[in-house]
């Protein structure tokens, strides 16, 4: 764990006035009594991930989808805030070479990853970076609208076959996903 990552932890930790007075993973930010690290087996991918979580789901969600993926993927980091257009974790990806990055977001001129393989021919000498959004959908909507640097990226979707369960969430169009 980097000391960016453990300080994030922290302050996330201290931003939780429901956990105050209880032993928790600093990992998955559960009560040590509901921690299930143990179970979770990292592994390494071709690819990268960066998940752009808004500071509401940094601060509400002790256990989302985000914080899960993290836990799993290897090479995956969250980097939380709203506009990441001058974020500089963002920017030094964004000029990598190494890195070919990427946007999972649903939206016209998205490629369909059920449809086939990334069509992109600089895969070949590039590593594949995806940057993905958690957050509500109001704030994904809102962090795409304010992230300007990440518009020109190319994006990818899939297709979802699965139906929110939730009874008071709703996805908001057919190629948007919650998981429960």
């Amino acid at each position: 764990m980097t000391k960016q990552e453990y300080l994030l932890r922290k302050q996330t930790l201290l931003t939780l006035p429901e956990m105050a007075g209880r032993t928790v993973c600093v990992k998955c930010l559960r009560p040590h009594s509901c921690c299930f690290c143990d179970s979770i087996v990292p592994f390494e991918s071709q690819s990268s991930l960066r998940i752009l979580m808004h500071p509401k789901e940094a601060r509400k969600e002790k256990v989302g989808t985000g914080r899960l993926a993290n836990l799993c993927c290897v090479q995956s980091k969250i980097i939380v805030g709203v506009n990441f257009s001058q974020n500089p974790e963002v920017q030094q990806i964004l000029n990598d070479k190494q890195y070919f990055p990427i946007l999972l977001y649903p939206g016209e001129g998205a490629h369909n990853l059920s449809h086939g393989p990334l069509p992109f021919h600089q895969l070949s000498y590039q590593r594949p970076l995806f940057f993905v959004i958690d957050g509500t959908w109001p704030c994904a909507k809102t962090m795409m609208r304010e992230s300007e640097v990440l518009h020109p990226l190319p994006r990818v979707s899939f297709d979802n076959s699965k139906v929110s369960r939730f009874a008071i969430k709703q996805q908001p169009l057919s190629n948007c996903l919650f998981y429960d």
